[in-house]
């Protein structure tokens, strides 16, 4: 997240000179008492041994020699008294997060160790929650970072005032927090009880601050989950991931099942790592075709995994992980460098390929920097420009239209063409078609598979041509696999196509040898 970062000098470095203030404030009142006493002890000590001596100066000697040891032990108390008190506070605010008054991370392990330690001894379960704001960075890029800190100390506040002591409160992440709760007299449902207040506590900080927002949490219990704190950590946030996966708002318990699919997760993400580095990852090319003649008028990259321990892997569920884990730009790079060099050593691009469509993930899309990026990646594969195709979802093209905008118009003027994928399947209609700089629409391969059995499919496909039409942009349907549909299709006025009906997704060796085929023997078109 953005607020995660911080940059060289920035809230790292008022931090550590907010601790050095403090620091001051807490050792100034220990050299001022000492200074007030030192010279009211002086100023009246003497004065009142020389009152009560009278004039025997070897007797006055002695008691002032008492008088001095007496001072500094005295002082030497107080000196230590104050000392360790300050010192105590220092400790005590290097060891808390400054926003919200709750331990550092790095210290929410070592104080849940001991915990767990006393837990064995008394036999007690501890009950660890890892909470996430829902969307808060966004939320938070929207009202201001000072409003977002100020929401952040309200519920580091609200999390202090319901939980008694002897629960830890962490602050893990700029809007995650760790709790660990010992159930000294554990009943059941005491850790759902737990977790719904936790929920409870978040609502009532969103009320007061008058913002409208959600948390999700992941729960682990030793000592089932785990008995040391970096499992129940583990424990817990792979809880939360699952809960996320569900939807805002959401409760999820460590499990056995759980654990087995984050394993599953982490080999698979290991793996994908492995096969982006040392060229693991595959091309695919399915041709495209003009409806009215079958000519070739371009073909869509498909990137492929096949994972030597697992198997072929299928797109949705390695371009998903790699979404999650900011892995979805090196990938892009990839595909990208690798078609230029198979294409152009092939010599497919130009007249054989007029055209070369890739898949822009909706989360690299809606990135700030994807402008600049991509222009970066043009730079450097710059014989690709000119036959590039960037197929961007409906769905990422609708979520911000402005910068959708901005994006599109300014790569369209360096020679890029844009085409909306899946359309039909969200709700943008003539708004989209008309705001949008786009080239082409992709009419989704579910209308396609059911125009033969349902007329309200078949009405769609109808509907997106002419719209097309009057907005003077090609149409290409996918997934056509039959003759019917490929007859249905010319009868909707659909200007090109792809799916299996007319070639499979083709490594580049097989292409070459298809549109070789394609040239000599071109299919008939009826």
């Amino acid at each position: 997240m953005i607020w995660r970062r911080n940059p060289p000098g920035g809230r790292n470095d008022s931090k550590r000179q907010g601790i050095g203030d403090k620091a001051l404030a807490s050792t100034l009142p220990i050299v001022l008492a000492y200074g007030v006493l030192g010279a009211a002890w002086i100023a009246l000590s003497d004065l009142a041994l020389e009152t009560f001596v009278g004039g025997d100066p070897e007797r006055l000697s002695r008691l002032q020699s008492y008088k001095g040891w007496g001072f500094i032990a005295v002082t030497s108390i107080l000196l230590f008294a104050l000392a360790y008190r300050g010192f105590r506070r220092i400790t005590r605010l290097q060891e808390l997060d400054p926003q919200t008054n709750l331990l550092r991370h790095s210290l929410f392990s070592s104080h849940l160790d001991k915990t767990l330690q006393r837990s064995s001894r008394e036999q007690f379960p501890v009950l660890v929650l890892y909470m996430d704001i829902d969307r808060f960075n966004d939320l938070a890029i929207e009202i201001g970072q000072p409003a977002a800190d100020a929401f952040l100390s309200l519920l580091g506040d609200h999390l202090r005032n319901e939980h008694s002591a002897d629960t830890l409160l962490s602050r893990l992440g700029f809007d995650e927090f760790g709790l660990a709760i010992p159930l000294r007299e554990a009943a059941a449902g005491d850790s759902q009880q737990q977790a719904a207040r936790l929920q409870r506590v978040f609502n009532e900080a969103t009320r007061k601050a008058e913002l409208e927002l959600t948390c999700s949490i992941g729960a682990a219990l030793s000592p089932d989950d785990g008995t040391r704190a970096n499992q129940l950590v583990s424990a817990a946030g792979q809880a939360l991931r699952a809960a996320r996966l569900n939807g805002p708002a959401r409760i999820s318990y460590f499990n056995k099942a759980l654990a087995k699919r984050e394993r599953d997760k982490q080999a698979l993400l290991s793996g994908l790592k492995q096969a982006i580095a040392h060229g693991g990852l595959s091309l695919v090319y399915q041709p495209q075709v003009r409806l009215s003649d079958l000519a070739i008028t371009g073909c869509e990259v498909l990137v492929r995994w096949h994972c030597p321990i697992r198997g072929t892997v299928s797109p949705s569920r390695f371009i998903a992980l790699a979404e999650q884990h900011l892995l979805i730009a090196p990938i892009t790079e990839l595909v990208m460098s690798t078609a230029l060099k198979e294409l152009q050593t092939a010599n497919l691009l130009g007249s054989q390929l007029p055209r070369v469509s890739m898949n822009i993930s909706a989360l690299e899309f809606t990135a700030r920097n994807f402008r600049h990026r991509m222009e970066e990646l043009l730079k450097r594969h710059d014989a690709l420009r000119p036959y590039l195709q960037l197929e961007i979802t409906e769905s990422a093209a609708l979520e911000d239209v402005a910068t959708t905008i901005a994006h599109i118009s300014e790569l369209r003027h360096s020679g890029v063409r844009f085409s909306i994928d899946d359309f039909g399947t969200g709700y943008s209609g003539l708004a989209m078609l008309r705001d949008l700089p786009v080239d082409e629409l992709k009419i989704d391969r579910t209308f396609v598979a059911d125009m033969e059995s349902q007329e309200r499919s078949a009405a769609i496909v109808r509907a997106i041509t002419r719209l097309a039409d009057n907005f003077d942009l090609t149409v290409v349907a996918e997934g056509v696999e039959t003759a019917s549909q490929l007859e249905q299709l010319r009868q909707s006025h659909c200007a090109e196509g792809q799916g299996w009906l007319f070639a499979r997704p083709l490594p580049i060796a097989e292409l070459v040898d298809f549109l070789r085929q394609h040239r000599e023997q071109p299919p008939p078109t009826g």
